[in-house]
């Protein structure tokens, strides 16, 4: 597991429009390609769910430029073993495009 504990998504997407894409699916459970729900990257939407499996998700292919943060919180022992020894050197994060 990578042990990211809860996921905050804030969509930043003031001109999207149905036809953009992007939307993130939540997956009926894992391993599954049934869609619980389809989540429109609305501008100033937050998005919020447990991870650990418990939600599984996709991001739908987008067809316009499409901008969110994301924020991923961490259990202790995971974030510890993700820092090289300095509080303030944390390795593993990224921007991500599309």
């Amino acid at each position: 597991a990578n042990g990211r504990v809860l996921t905050l998504l804030v969509y930043l997407n003031p001109f999207w429009k149905k036809g953009d894409g992007g939307c993130l699916r939540l997956l009926e459970k894992l391993d599954s390609q049934s869609a619980a729900a389809d989540i429109e990257p609305l501008h100033g939407r937050l998005m919020a769910f447990l991870c650990k499996d418990r939600n599984p998700h996709e991001v739908l292919p987008c067809f316009a430029d499409r901008a969110a943060v994301t924020i991923w919180y961490y259990d202790g022992d995971r974030l510890s073993s993700r820092c090289n020894g300095k509080e303030n050197d944390i390795t593993g994060f990224a921007f991500e495009g599309g």
